[in-house]
Parts: structure tokens; C-alpha cells; sequence
């Protein structure tokens, strides 16, 4: 059966409020009947009714089942259920299974059996129609792209100042077109285009220079042959063909022992996306790992942020190999004591310039920097200096309201961190804090007049913060205590 940290188990909770009280039901006066067999786990948790609350836990997800009424998932009996077993697994023994949690755990069991015995037993796909298949598709892509090339070119012919009128409406029909001509990728590279004009200052040249991106796609694919094999995966990528998960895990991986740098969950509508990301400690690969979840389904734990572990990491082709699938993950997990990061944002940009040239479409890319320091520059302006003066800015949602821009201040208190995060090309939306280990030696804030400093290295022209209100993140601190 898997061993989960406190860590894990509490990041599957939906909200601080169920992983407060999730924490103060884990406690054995609060549950009865409770037991376990290799399926997962069951305990009766008395509530505020005359009848206990019935909850388990499959260790195969994990998964939660409650009949409480509660609409949050998991509920915090659940939370609680797995935060017990963790601590004081000696009030679980085995034993024979209440009907209610054996209906439950068994059926998930034979459910799991039959689909892999259908997939076992599944015929071959006939090569001849998958040849079709893949025929048509190109068509259809090749048709939408020339239709999106066309459309691009009016635009422009337009002006871009005319595009300060546009109703989503028009941008909406297009990446419809694009949708239905099966090339997804652009269709979203178009709707994310919708939100630029008017959303900040200087919005023209950032849209133009994301038209300019739909369009190298555009002329990159009518001369896709020509490219090497690596630039047509990230064409293709770009585009929205997708690569066989189950061909790609059978081939070798790179194993090694993953610092786990950063982690967040994108939401859309039902639909939860987690990016997390690993850096090799002897690769010093980077790898971005994908997991998808779709409504009350749950995201995989496997990875905690400050934490390390072994894996054998198969990466998906393109220029960069960035994104991976993970096979053989190890059991256990180490904290980390320290970063692997660069010394300042001249060395990151060096390498963020040579991936720009391989891949122009990437639209984030990790970076971990050494010793910066939180610095406020207004009421609702907070910016990074590393340690050879460099303002790096910080990416919003972050600091959409006073809460979130104090409380990475408060965290630095004024000293050096250390700080990993993703790098939009413009701004730095942090994800995962450690204490620097300058930390204890010289204060920004010692400075005799930093502000200043970094106002003036602005009005010179460093970059300020562009603020995207279309994506939503949160950041974990260690606090190395």
C-alpha cells in the first residue's frame, strides 16, 4: 500500500477550511469501526446527526467516499480518514469489510480489472484506416490554417489600433473554425489573443507580437517538411497533434533524483490542470510534468513541492524536451536543502535566449534564481532584486490585491531568497521560496535608498509588470525551520 506525507495529504484538500478541519477530526476519539484491507480504508466519523458519518478511502487513487452532505471533494472525513491512518495506523487492522465500504472498494476494484482486460484484449488499429484518419486530419489542418493565415493578413491590413473595438465575438468564430479544422492549439493561442487588447498599457505590441507567433505557425507548416525532426514535433505540438502516452512510456527513460521545484493547478470550468516541475540533481534536466483531472476527480500527489525523489522520467520529442511522463516513482521523499538556481537573472537569461531559439512558441520556461530579494516600488508593485542589481518583475495574479503582495514581503522580511517560478518572457509568476543562504548577511533594505535605486532602473527602461488576470496561482514557502 503507498505511504502518503501530512504534505500530500493535506494538498488534496479543496479549500484551508477543509484542511483545518480535516486536521482536528484525524484524532481516534472521533472515529469508530474503522479497519483496512490492501483495497484502502474505512472508519465511521460521528458528526453532528444521530448516525456516524460512513467514509473510505481507496489507496489505488487515493479516492474518498462519504455519505456526508457535504459538496466539497474530498470532504474533510476523508482528509481526516487518511490523516489518522498516517499517523496511527494501529487503529486500522485488517479485517472482514463492512458491506458498505466493501460495495464500494470492490467495485472500484473489478472496475479497474475489467478496463485493463479490455485493453489487453483490444485488436491492433487497422493501419489502413489509421493512415485515413491521418490523412483527413491533415487536410482539414491544412485548410485551417491557410483560412487563419487569411484572416491574420486582414487584420493587419486593419491596423491593430482598430482591434481596440473588437467584440470576442470575432476572435470566438475563428478559433471555432480552427477547433472544427482540428487544430485545438491555435484555436487557444486565438482566444488568449481575444484578452490583450485594451487589458494594459502597451497592449498593441504584445498582441502583435502573438499574431506574429500564429503566423511563423502558419508559414512554418506549408514548409514543414524542410524542418528538422525536432522543430516539426514542436510544430505539430503547437498545433494540437498529440503524442501516444502508452507507446512513449515503453520507451527509456532518463532516471534520476527529482528536485520537485514548483508546482500549480490551472482551472477551466470542470477541467484541472497541474504543472509541476523537476529539475535532475545529477541531469540537471528540467521537466514539466502534466496531470489532468476532470470534475471531482483527483490530481496525482506523487510529487511534492521541496521535496525530492527517485523516478525514471520518459521525455515527449520536440527541440527543448521539457515535458515528460513519469514511470518507477520511488517511495520515499526527501526535503530538500537547497535550490539548484542560477546566481542572477544575467546567467537564466543567457539560457532562456538559446530555448527562444529553439522553440519561439514556448510560452513559459523554469527559472530558479539565487539571493533576490522582494522589493515594494508602489502600493501595488513588488519586483525581485538579485544579487547584481537586476529588477526582475513579478507576474500577476500574484499581487492582484494588497494580501498576495505582502505576503511574499513578509515572507523575505526584507532579506534574500531563494526562488523558483515560471518566466512568461515578461514577468516571473513565483511558485516555490526557500531562505537564502545569504539570508542572514546583508539586507536589501540596507541599502541607502533601494527604492530609488530600482525606480530609476526602470524609468531606464527595465520591464515592468504586465499583469494577465486569465490565470490563477498560489506559491508554497519553506520556511526552513
Amino acid at each position: 500500500m503507498p505511504a502518503y506525507s501530512e504534505d500530500q495529504i493535506l494538498g488534496l484538500a479543496p479549500d484551508e477550511s477543509s484542511m483545518k478541519s480535516g486536521r482536528e477530526l484525524a484524532t481516534t476519539r472521533k472515529w469508530s469501526n474503522t479497519g483496512m484491507s490492501p483495497l484502502g480504508l474505512w472508519g465511521e466519523c460521528q458528526g453532528s446527526g444521530k448516525n456516524p458519518y460512513q467514509t473510505c478511502v481507496d489507496f489505488s487513487g487515493p479516492a474518498f467516499k462519504c455519505n456526508c452532505p457535504s459538496r466539497k471533494f474530498p470532504c474533510k472525513h476523508g482528509i481526516a480518514l487518511l490523516l489518522l491512518f498516517t499517523k496511527e495506523p494501529s487503529v486500522f487492522p485488517s479485517g472482514q469489510m463492512p458491506e458498505w465500504a466493501d460495495a464500494w472498494l470492490r467495485g472500484r476494484a473489478e472496475k479497474t480489472e475489467k478496463k485493463a482486460k479490455k485493453d489487453e484484449d483490444a485488436k491492433p488499429p487497422d493501419p489502413v484506416a489509421k493512415a485515413k484518419r491521418q490523412a483527413d486530419r491533415a487536410a482539414k489542418v491544412e485548410s485551417g490554417i491557410a483560412d487563419l493565415d487569411r484572416w491574420l493578413q486582414d487584420r493587419i491590413r486593419q491596423g491593430i489600433s482598430n482591434l481596440a473595438s473588437s467584440s470576442h465575438i470575432m476572435w470566438e468564430q475563428q478559433a471555432a473554425r480552427l477547433t472544427d479544422a482540428q487544430a485545438p492549439g491555435l484555436a487557444r493561442m486565438l482566444r488568449q489573443c481575444a484578452d490583450i487588447p485594451n487589458s494594459h498599457e502597451g497592449w498593441p505590441e504584445h498582441l502583435l507580437s502573438r499574431m506574429a507567433l500564429l503566423h511563423l505557425a502558419t508559414q512554418g507548416y506549408s514548409r514543414i517538411d524542410e524542418l528538422d525532426e525536432d522543430a516539426q514535433h514542436d510544430l505539430r505540438s503547437i498545433i494540437g497533434f498529440t503524442v501516444n502516452q502508452e507507446e512513449l512510456l515503453k520507451e527509456d527513460g532518463i532516471k534520476d533524483h527529482w528536485q520537485v521545484m514548483g508546482q500549480r493547478v490551472e482551472y477551466d470550468e470542470r477541467m484541472k490542470t497541474q504543472r509541476t516541475w523537476l529539475r535532475g540533481v545529477n541531469s540537471r534536466q528540467w521537466a514539466l510534468i502534466l496531470q489532468f483531472a476532470f470534475g471531482m476527480a483527483q490530481l496525482d500527489i506523487s510529487f511534492l513541492p521541496g521535496h525530492s525523489v527517485d523516478a525514471e522520467l520518459v521525455f515527449f520529442p520536440g527541440s527543448l524536451k521539457l515535458r515528460a511522463l513519469a514511470k518507477n516513482i520511488g517511495h520515499e521523499r526527501k526535503k530538500m536543502d537547497a535550490l539548484d538556481a542560477y546566481e542572477s537573472a544575467d546567467e537564466f537569461l543567457v539560457d532562456y535566449a538559446k530555448a527562444m531559439a529553439l522553440n519561439p512558441w514556448m510560452e513559459t520556461f523554469p527559472c530558479a534564481i539565487k539571493n533576490v530579494t522582494p522589493v515594494s516600488t508602489g502600493v501595488r508593485e513588488v519586483v525581485l532584486v538579485d544579487s547584481k542589481k537586476n529588477v526582475i518583475p513579478l507576474r500577476a495574479p500574484m499581487f492582484e490585491d494588497t494580501a498576495g503582495h505582502w505576503n511574499l514581503l513578509a515572507l523575505s522580511g526584507g532579506r534574500p531568497l531563494d526562488i523558483f517560478g515560471e518566466w512568461s518572457g515578461r514577468s516571473l509568476l513565483p511558485l516555490y521560496t526557500m531562505p537564502s543562504e545569504h539570508s542572514c548577511t546583508k539586507s536589501i533594505t540596507q541599502a541607502k535608498d533601494p527604492i530609488s535605486e530600482i525606480r530609476s532602473r526602470q524609468d531606464a527602461g527595465a520591464p515592468r509588470i504586465e499583469p494577465n488576470h486569465a490565470e490563477e496561482s498560489s506559491y508554497a514557502h519553506d520556511g526552513g525551520s
